[in-house]
């Protein structure tokens, strides 16, 4: 009986496995696995990693594929431009902010012309630019201004330019794209925001249609003052 108890206490005494959360770790001395361990990225260090583990490596693109995408960039490159009446020149922004534009006095802006009207606004408008001009000068009446522009020396033409005066005589009628624009009997005067490759104008203006308000139109005007 004495030989059994030996062997019962021997086993006792051996080295036995520990089992912890599941996973087996074996006992000092013993020989150890093959396996290669997994090394996990930090999420905070590594950008590649996220909630659904380290992404996947990058399949690599037939090149049937890359050929076939060669053309719908080339399309795109030569799609035609739809833009119409696209102006030659143009001013790089539009003022509108005549002071005025609501006055139902009446009177006479700072230049001495009539607020709401066209000479109004193209006296405003050359003001703006450091080229003001005066009632008191003669710049009385829209029909007259390019009789006083040559007697002062300015330049009279029939080549517009943006920031020159487009200028009607007293009933001078223009082309415009759908009809005819007529200058009432104190002529008429505009100022040139955008020149187009035929020879028309885009203008801005007060009272170009009678109601004392502001406006812009494209039309060919006859003739332009370089103020």
């Amino acid at each position: 009986m004495r030989p059994r108890h030996a062997l019962s206490l021997l086993a006792l005494a051996l080295p036995l496995p520990v089992v912890l959360s599941g996973a087996t770790h074996p006992a000092p001395g013993a020989r150890a696995l093959s396996e290669p361990a997994q090394v996990v990225p930090d999420p905070t260090t590594s950008p590649a990693w996220d909630q659904r583990g380290p992404r996947p490596a990058p399949r690599r693109i037939a090149s049937r594929s890359r050929r076939a995408a060669v053309p719908l960039q080339r399309a795109a490159a030569t799609r035609p431009h739809t833009a119409t009446h696209v102006p030659t020149q143009a001013t790089r922004h539009v003022v509108t902010g005549y002071p005025w534009a609501t006055d139902t006095s009446g009177g006479h802006d700072p230049w001495g012309f009539t607020k709401r009207q066209c000479v109004s606004y193209v006296a405003w408008r050359l003001a703006r630019v450091g080229r003001p001009v005066y009632a008191r000068q003669g710049w009385g009446s829209a029909s007259g201004w390019d009789d006083v522009a040559r007697r002062r020396g300015v330049t009279v033409t029939t080549r517009p330019a943006v920031g020159s005066v487009a200028q009607w005589n007293a009933g001078e009628s223009s082309r415009v794209p759908r009809g005819t624009f007529t200058a009432g009997a104190y002529g008429h005067v505009a100022w040139v925001t955008a020149v187009y490759a035929d020879g028309s104008v885009q203008v801005s203006q007060y009272n170009g249609t009678g109601t004392r308000s502001w406006s812009s139109m494209r039309v060919f005007a006859p003739r332009f003052l370089r103020l």
